[in-house]
């Protein structure tokens, strides 16, 4: 309940209606003001009222932006703990902050992944030649022959051929296909000695031991393991030695231009962050600065009233006034039974709160309210220091120059 000027002691009980300016919004007038506040006053009133909601406005949407902020010292945490673990995200893929690998790096990257991919090329072409001289070699064998073209089992006279072999091969098929190049070719020599390998297999498989076929098969499967260690398997694990390593340099190298795509992004957003702190902090001292210049100096009859009613405070009470005092005032606490608040040198938003804090404690408001908005305006006033009686000085009094300090024992 905001208090009255001095020259108002005996306020109107019956409701006024106020002839609001034209300027002047439709602020719903509490009861109480209406009782207690001439004409002039309540107009003052809802001017002060619409400033305390301008206020209360400005605070929330400072609290909208410091969550804001929080989020975005959250993501620069995030970035950084990324960091220190292994990346497994695609090279260029955007994460949260729509972090990019720089154009000219990626294009950098790219052009050197089609030169090693074309070199590849030419070195599988390469050991594919060795390929095909081995092939013609085992096909030059004297005991060859019966392995050069498809089985034909109907000529042959063998029903149970296919139920028998379920993926029959010959050297002549083996030959055709390393001939081919629209794409139907083999892709590595690995699937050329495996294919090799299933001729003979197949020929043992279906020919029992000492059978001619099975000991020619035998023998040239023999012949062409002897001719791939020698010529192939020294050049396939270089080759997969070098593809390994070239894998290996590309992705540390495209790891290394995401990390620093990535520290550049997190610096900036930190460097954002930071100046919209810096901003936030000159906003919240402005707005403190505000308040402080709404409450209107305490006269020295209301600062002798707020004095006698602290005086007259319950024990249980007490302590709330001296949260308000440290809140605004932080002061040592002293190990003394009493505590000595000059009200004096307390500024006036503390010297409004403690006003109204005790006018609540002596005139508690009754339980049910008619109108819920009211209350909440009123108890929302003493959480922010812009209230106090209307600004400018109150007819019958002057601002306080000394007054005797209040004495209150701790609980």
């Amino acid at each position: 309940m905001e208090p009255p000027g001095p020259s108002h002691s005996a306020a109107p009980t019956a409701a006024v209606v106020i002839e609001r300016p034209s300027s002047v919004s439709p602020v719903p007038v509490p009861p109480n003001l209406r009782q207690i506040l001439t004409p002039s006053q309540r107009e003052v009133a809802l001017l002060e009222r619409q400033d305390r909601l301008k206020m209360k406005r400005k605070v929330l949407a400072a609290k909208q932006r410091m969550d804001q902020l929080d989020e975005q010292v959250k993501e620069v945490v995030r970035v950084r703990t990324q960091k220190k673990a292994k990346l497994s995200r695609p090279a260029g893929l955007p994460d949260k902050m729509g972090i990019r690998m720089p154009a000219g790096a990626l294009k950098a990257i790219k052009g050197e992944k089609q030169k090693a991919e074309e070199a590849r090329e030419k070195r599988l072409q390469e050991l594919m030649k060795i390929c095909l001289t081995i092939l013609r070699q085992m096909m030059q064998h004297k005991w060859a022959w019966p392995f050069m073209e498809p089985v034909d089992a109907v000529a042959m006279n063998l029903p149970d051929y296919h139920e028998v072999i379920k993926k029959p091969m010959d050297l002549g098929t083996i030959k055709d296909k390393l001939d081919k190049k629209d794409g139907h070719s083999y892709r590595t020599p690995e699937e050329v000695a495996a294919d090799v390998r299933l001729v003979f297999s197949n020929a043992m498989t279906y020919n029992q031991p000492g059978t001619d076929v099975h000991i020619m098969a035998e023998e040239l499967n023999k012949k062409f393991n002897e001719r791939w260690r020698a010529l192939m398997e020294h050049k396939l694990a270089e080759e997969h030695a070098r593809r390994k390593q070239e894998d290996a340099d590309f992705k540390n190298r495209e790891s290394a231009i995401i990390a620093a795509a990535e520290e550049t992004a997190a610096e900036k957003l930190a460097a954002d962050a930071e100046k919209q702190a810096q901003e936030l902090e000159r906003e919240l001292d402005a707005l403190k600065q505000e308040a402080a210049e709404k409450c209107r100096d305490m006269t020295i009859e209301e600062k002798r009233e707020l004095g006698a009613n602290l005086g007259k405070l319950p024990s249980e009470k007490l302590q709330r006034v001296v949260d308000i005092i440290i809140a605004d005032s932080p002061v040592e606490e002293e190990e003394e039974e009493d505590v000595e608040v000059d009200l004096d040198v307390l500024p006036p938003s503390t010297l409004w709160k403690l006003y109204r804090y005790v006018s609540r404690c002596m005139h508690p408001e009754p339980a049910a309210r008619t109108n819920s908005a009211t209350t909440a305006d009123s108890r929302s006033i003493g959480a922010v220091p812009v209230g106090g009686p209307p600004r400018g000085p109150p007819s019958g009094g002057h601002p306080a120059r000394s007054l005797s300090p209040v004495v209150m024992e701790k609980t």
